[in-house]
């Protein structure tokens, strides 16, 4: 059966508030599809995004990015104030200037946040997460202390993330973490609201998951077992894409690649909640770099003057490695089905990536 279908990001609805979101906007782009007759609208990742402003890039693989949570929703449930709402308003333009939104949506968001706090209480929400939100909280916030979220540089009693430290930082700052907290419940709330909208009008939604994630994350920082560390915490090789037709040089992502020996170990978890959690609002899903999951590109470091170890300058000197395909897909199976899957068909499509 053939279906239309139209690929638009959220961020690019049209919004006076410098950047498209959950709101007004989106709705009225869904009533326009469905008299037009579409019944597929495709999205990317709504992550929180972190260098970059990359969905592809993202500083969790879990929050959504606040950015998404409309001004006008947050009049309408009386969280804002007419005049905070019209001091967020920015020019109109056909680009999003991310600094500008930041500026102006901060100081909207954390009035919000701090008025839904003193009618819901967010750590019934804080533990039935605990897993993807906690460790996303700690790297928010301590993020914001050193002004900088490379986790590597930090001190060393915040290099590691685990329960006591979590358990410390809250007991010294626990109003700024369930503002931040508090984001995620404002956010959700209009991502299933908007889900819901879509249903009425009879359009699925196609979600976006990355298979990348920013080395600045907090799962990296949370869990660098998970990923390809050296045990200062450094990247032993870098992802992205050989060369070909399009980049002489290839392309260097400079994520960090897994260890899929450990992610096979603790039964993919990390990827599953992930996955759980986008179908949660997707009917379908994506699965960016899908030849990624099959074999990847692992690209060497290059060696300084001294031998130390530093990041490469171009994707030339990598090599494709195996991944854990044939395990890991029998599982996701097993566990989701195999109907709300969408393969990304880009870049070398072996035998071993066409055959699963």
């Amino acid at each position: 059966m053939r279906q239309l279908g139209v690929l638009l990001h959220i961020i690019s609805l049209d919004t006076d508030y410098g950047i498209g979101d959950l709101g007004p906007a989106a709705y009225r782009f869904a009533e326009m599809l469905c008299k037009k007759g579409f019944n597929i609208w495709q999205i990317l990742p709504i992550n929180h995004c972190g260098y970059g402003n990359s969905p592809y890039n993202p500083i969790s693989a879990f929050a959504i990015s606040p950015y998404l949570i409309s001004p006008e929703l947050l009049y309408q449930q009386g969280l804002v104030s007419l005049e905070t709402l019209n001091e967020a308003k920015l020019p109109a333009s056909d680009k999003v200037f991310y600094e500008s939104v930041y500026r102006s949506k901060n100081k909207l968001l954390q009035i919000a946040a701090r008025n839904w706090l003193l009618v819901n209480d967010v750590n019934p929400f804080i533990e039935a997460h605990a897993y993807t939100i906690k460790p996303y909280l700690a790297f928010q916030l301590l993020s914001r202390l050193y002004d900088d979220n490379a986790w590597y540089l930090w001190n060393t009693e915040h290099r590691n993330y685990n329960d006591e430290l979590y358990s410390r930082l809250w007991s010294k700052h626990e109003e700024e973490m369930k503002i931040i907290a508090a984001y995620q419940c404002i956010a959700k709330e209009q991502l299933m609201a908007f889900r819901s909208a879509l249903d009425k009008y009879n359009i699925q939604l196609v979600g976006d998951v990355p298979l990348y994630l920013s080395y600045e994350s907090a799962e990296v920082w949370a869990y660098p077992h998970l990923f390809d560390l050296d045990d200062s915490g450094a990247r032993k090789h870098f992802a992205g894409v050989p060369p070909d037709s399009f980049a002489q040089d290839g392309q260097l992502w400079g994520n960090p690649i897994y260890n899929w020996n450990a992610m096979q170990e603790d039964g993919y978890k990390l990827f599953f909640k992930r996955i759980s959690n986008a179908l949660e609002y997707s009917d379908l899903l994506r699965l960016d770099h899908f030849i990624g999951y099959v074999n990847y590109w692992s690209i060497d470091p290059d060696k300084a003057q001294d031998g130390s170890l530093v990041p490469p300058k171009s994707a030339k000197q990598g090599k494709w490695m195996p991944a854990n395909p044939h395990d890991f897909f029998s599982k996701l199976c097993k566990q989701f089905g195999r109907e709300r899957f969408i393969a990304e068909d880009l870049g070398v499509l072996n035998d071993d990536v066409c055959q699963i």
